[in-house]
């Protein structure tokens, strides 16, 4: 039986930490979950394995997608896939990581937006 209320949700970073549990969760709530993890099919098919498997062992299921929070190409490749599959995207849980050392005040915002 279909959930009446499941929302299709696009999360990043859903290979690691809280966007793992996160995609796990909602995925085991009924909801048509793409997991956003970075080259899911090589370097990262650990981590796409395990969450696959631990869905699967639920019963349910989550759709994993190649997602480089780093890349414009990568991350509207990933959007046009749910639309494509789904029709829309009715949220976006953005958990990937920027990680920054140093006093913001010191970088440029080119630099910003290139990390």
């Amino acid at each position: 039986m279909e959930n009446q209320n499941q929302l299709t949700i696009l999360i990043t970073g859903a290979g690691s930490g809280m966007g793992l549990h996160t995609a796990q969760t909602l995925a085991l709530g009924g909801h048509k979950v793409y997991a956003g993890i970075r080259d899911p099919k090589g370097r990262n098919i650990h981590k796409s394995n395990k969450l696959n498997e631990y869905v699967e062992n639920h019963g349910k299921k989550v759709e994993i997608v190649d997602l480089d929070i780093h890349s414009s190409d990568s991350c509207e490749k990933a959007v046009e896939k749910v639309i494509q599959q789904e029709g829309q995207i009715d949220v976006v849980i953005h958990n990937a990581a920027h990680l920054f050392i140093g006093y913001s005040e010191a970088f440029t915002p080119e630099q910003i937006a290139s990390s």
